[in-house]
């Protein structure tokens, strides 16, 4: 029964059509209906592309034959991996069943369904890029830091015009509605142009750099959640802290930024406000 199921598995065309990797099409220049010769132990195959399909297994190319080719042509009739597809109307739980009641006994074998091995997949590359996340969320935060910080900077180095302002009546409210508004437009900004940025770099190196070297095409999904929560996380985190350094630097009353002195004019004292 085993035989059986090898034996229907990857059934390819009568005039030699098979499918390739994109990795083994890029390499060699192939497209769909080219002829190509591939060596093998026993006798050479004569070929011809049917199809370009993505292969994320073997970077260096892939050729699907099918199995009683592949038996004839390299004399080896075992097997590593199968795919089975189910008949209409048959669950993908009963199919797995099935096969392991049928070659559980006699061989070796792990049986999964189509979530299952994604599911495995997807843990797999959780684990692998774990560290990578917690760098992200670091790098995220050392930038939110450095806009906090440049921001509150700037502020802080205008006392002396926040005090003139004041001096000159400007209202608290009014002065700390400015400087915030002024850091949520910086950071807006700011924001927009790190995403494009970053962008910009990884689909450089999603596309470009991980074709030329390792010879694979990945599909680009862009993180919508987290591109456009993190311009609004910075944001908040700026407007915030440019709101508490400026109700800080602005504690004062509209004359406290004033140094009085006095001069005769006329044989009258004056009072007169050197602003600073």
């Amino acid at each position: 029964m085993a035989e059986e199921i090898l034996a229907r598995t990857f059934q390819a065309s009568d005039d030699g059509a098979v499918a390739i990797s994109d990795s083994l099409a890029e390499r060699f220049g192939l497209q769909v209906g080219d002829a190509f010769e591939m060596p093998a132990p026993i006798a050479p195959l004569a070929l011809r592309v049917g199809a370009i399909v993505p292969d994320y297994i073997l970077q260096l190319g892939a050729v699907k034959l099918p199995w009683h080719t592949f038996v004839r042509h390299f004399g080896d009739d075992r097997a590593s991996m199968l795919f089975v597809g189910a008949k209409p109307g048959a669950t993908p739980v009963a199919v797995k069943r099935a096969i392991e009641n049928l070659l559980g006994v006699r061989y070796d074998v792990t049986v999964m369904t189509v979530p299952e091995a994604r599911d495995s997949v997807d843990r797999f590359v959780d684990q692998f890029t774990a560290l990578t996340r917690w760098l992200q969320i670091l790098a995220t935060l050392v930038a939110v830091a450095a806009m906090v910080n440049a921001m509150s900077a700037a502020i802080m180095d205008r006392e002396s015009e926040l005090r003139s302002w004041r001096a000159l009546g400007l209202l608290r409210r009014r002065l700390v509605s400015l400087l915030v508004a002024e850091a949520v437009v910086i950071a807006v900004e700011g924001s927009f142009l790190g995403v494009a940025a970053g962008s910009v770099l990884g689909w450089t190196l999603t596309t470009l750099i991980a074709r030329a070297v390792a010879r694979m095409h990945i599909p680009v999904r862009w993180p919508v959640v987290t591109m456009a929560g993190l311009p609004i996380i910075s944001t908040v985190a700026v407007a915030c802290a440019a709101a508490v350094v400026a109700l800080r630097r602005t504690r004062m009353r509209p004359l406290a930024g004033a140094a009085p002195s006095t001069s005769r004019s006329d044989g009258r004292n004056e009072v007169v406000y050197d602003v600073f």
